[in-house]
């Protein structure tokens, strides 16, 4: 009897071993996991800026200059050339800022906004409005670079899927908290299935929101468009 208590109680312990050591593994495996998302999204963003510099800097300059050398040439021909190559120094110029959205720094997150809708809206033929409430340039630079990043990819998903005539996006800034909301009138999904078949476009906002501290959710129904919304909360930060 004293033999089976004795054996009862050391496979419990060794139990609880084994559990205690799995739980500690898996929270280490979840914050590795993490870390190493939190670099790659910000290698990816020294990525971007790089080739953005590298585009406006060197090819857009140079066909700017073809472009009035063609322009200055008496041939027809020539000049015809010499307007296609400076639409597409523009279109560069445009592919730029989207890399690197240096508009951010520089003017803010509610002009970068509206300027992305503009651009977004005259390239896929849709309407774009953007509504901001309160003061967003007390929103730190690293959360509005973020959310900026979130919006631009909740667009592109908007435009590629939901088939929608209208986009809207909505930011909201209190002195606590900060709000970013995309919504379209589309065709929505089934947004379960769509967390469990996530592509790199979800996946990259709910990462882009959980290194601000932020929630991200994805709210969807079939034929009834989509909200996709980011709420940070501004407390203690600089």
């Amino acid at each position: 009897m004293i033999l089976v208590v004795t054996l009862t109680l050391v496979g419990t312990i060794l139990l609880a071993t084994i559990i205690g050591t799995a739980v500690v593994q898996q929270s280490r495996l979840l914050r590795l996991r993490q870390s190493l998302s939190g670099r790659l999204i910000e290698a990816q963003d020294r990525e971007r800026a790089a080739l953005a510099r590298e585009l406006h800097d060197d090819m857009v300059g140079r066909l700017d200059a073809v472009s009035r050398g063609l322009r200055a040439l008496s041939n027809g021909d020539a000049n015809d050339y010499g307007d296609e190559l400076a639409e597409l120094a523009d279109e560069l110029r445009d592919v730029a800022r989207q890399l690197h959205p240096s508009l951010v720094d520089l003017r803010g997150l509610e002009v970068a906004l509206q300027v992305l809708g503009d651009e977004m809206a005259s390239r896929a033929g849709i309407a774009i409005t953007v509504h901001v409430r309160g003061e967003s340039h007390l929103v730190p630079k690293q959360a509005q670079l973020g959310l900026f990043r979130i919006a631009q990819e909740a667009l592109r998903n908007a435009i590629k899927h939901s088939k929608a005539g209208e986009v809207e996006i909505c930011l909201t800034c209190t002195t606590d908290l900060v709000e970013l909301v995309i919504t379209d009138e589309g065709v929505g999904f089934v947004a379960e299935e769509g967390r469990k078949g996530a592509g790199l476009g979800l996946l990259s906002m709910a990462e882009r929101a959980r290194l601000l501290g932020g929630r991200f959710q994805v709210d969807s129904t079939p034929d009834s468009g989509t909200r996709v919304g980011v709420l940070i909360s501004l407390a203690g930060k600089p």
